[in-house]
């Protein structure tokens, strides 16, 4: 079974973040399945599975982003103020 279709079982969830110089993972869970939730976290932290179709799209995403942010203009400025600090 995944990850998602485990962890919804257990009415745990898990979520992953990244920011510009972090990332992390949070989960929630009922206290009963705590430690168990907490091992699943540890092990798609440690050995993390992406399908590659996946990696493809959110690459793909990733690039329309930085695209449209080179043409939009208050980014543009907004990075110049960023460089000057």
């Amino acid at each position: 079974a995944s990850l998602a279709l485990e962890l919804d079982g257990l009415a745990a969830s898990l979520q992953g973040f990244a920011g510009r110089n972090s990332v992390g993972m949070q989960f929630d869970a009922v206290s009963e399945h705590f430690p168990r939730v907490l091992a699943r976290a540890i092990e798609a932290a440690a050995q993390p599975a992406f399908p590659e179709r996946e990696l493809d799209e959110e690459r793909r995403i990733a690039i329309e982003e930085l695209i449209a942010e080179r043409d939009d203009l208050a980014h543009q400025a907004y990075r110049l103020a960023l460089a000057g600090l």
